[in-house]
């Protein structure tokens, strides 16, 4: 019986990198997240394309700043996305570690 390697826990600070984005109003620098969090800034470039960050949908208002609550809310869908995303990963592994099973 072969064993296959199921999906990795992902990387915290994945999703750190994203809060910290947003909360900037997408404007903080990629390069600094990554010094923040101690990262490569082509780590950050990575997950930034990997996880489509800039097709999360824009919830806060269109003018003025942000206010608290619609930040939140954008981090909520932003979350969101990004455990769907990881939920599809890790069921696509488990079918394939399943079907070497049989």
């Amino acid at each position: 019986m072969e064993v296959c390697a199921l999906a990795r826990k992902p990387n915290p600070k994945r999703a750190e990198a994203l809060k910290m984005w947003l909360k900037s109003g997408r404007e903080k620098k990629l390069k600094e997240i990554a010094t923040e969090l101690e990262v490569s800034d082509s780590l950050v470039r990575k997950w930034k394309s990997q996880d489509k960050w800039d097709d999360i949908p824009d919830t806060g208002p269109r003018r003025g700043h942000r206010t608290e609550i619609t930040m939140q809310l954008a981090i909520r869908v932003a979350e969101r996305h990004l455990l769907i995303k990881m939920l599809l990963h890790m069921v696509i592994s488990a079918s394939g570690f399943l079907m070497m099973m049989n």
